[in-house]
């Protein structure tokens, strides 16, 4: 019995994260344009201050949120493959570690290789092939938020995108008239390799630490 109860509240848990939703208002929206905006200009004001280490916690933070969307996407149709393969006990149950308690069997399946695909591609970052880790992670967090969202009434989707339409172009394309350079490509574009040509004459190239949250595309054409 104990197993029984076990096995259907780690059920319920299970779908209830399945569930969890935010129904966005219009001071929400109106809110997440403030908090968009503070923190563009708080990353464009540290970088132009010569902080690049906020880069390297984004890319941290990048890692963490890639891994974790990728194991929420994962989860559901992993247990439902657990459940047509070996049974609904199968898939609803759980394992104890220690002092962390119990947690959901097909959750720690999941979270386990995405994790460690996350760190592949930390540790290889720069690489050739980088991009395609770094686009399936940025599609994961994004797809994530915005399962998490759930908009009433075409009113607030209108806010809402009416709001971020308006600060996108601000941000590219007006922020030159008050910070002298694009407040987005400026952040966007932070941290790319350079060159300098040192005392001894010598071409000397530094790897800078790239943007993680934005999608990447290899350049088809020959390089220039």
């Amino acid at each position: 019995h104990e197993a029984i109860a076990q096995a259907t509240a780690v059920r319920h848990g299970g779908e209830a994260r399945e569930e969890e939703t935010v129904e966005l208002t219009a001071p929400m929206a109106i809110g997440f344009l403030g908090v968009s905006t503070a923190m563009l200009l708080l990353l464009y004001l540290l970088l132009q201050a010569g902080y690049h280490i906020v880069l390297l916690l984004l890319v941290l933070l990048f890692v963490v949120a890639g891994a974790n969307s990728l194991t929420l996407l994962v989860y559901t149709p992993l247990r439902r493959l657990l459940a047509s393969a070996c049974g609904q006990r199968c898939a609803y149950s759980s394992a104890t570690l220690g002092p962390l308690g119990a947690i959901d069997a097909p959750l720690a399946v999941a979270t386990v290789p995405a994790f460690a695909l996350a760190l592949v591609w930390f540790f290889n970052r720069r690489a050739a092939w980088a991009w395609l880790l770094q686009d399936l992670f940025g599609g994961c967090v994004c797809f994530v938020f915005m399962r998490s969202l759930r908009l009433p009434s075409l009113r607030v989707a209108t806010l809402l995108l009416s709001l971020m339409f308006a600060y996108d172009v601000f941000m590219v394309f007006i922020s030159p008239v008050f910070f002298h350079d694009s407040v987005m490509m400026s952040v966007a574009t932070a941290g790319e390799p350079s060159a300098s040509v040192g005392s001894s004459g010598e071409c000397e190239r530094y790897e800078g630490e790239r943007m993680p949250m934005l999608f990447m595309i290899p350049r088809a054409g020959p390089s220039e």
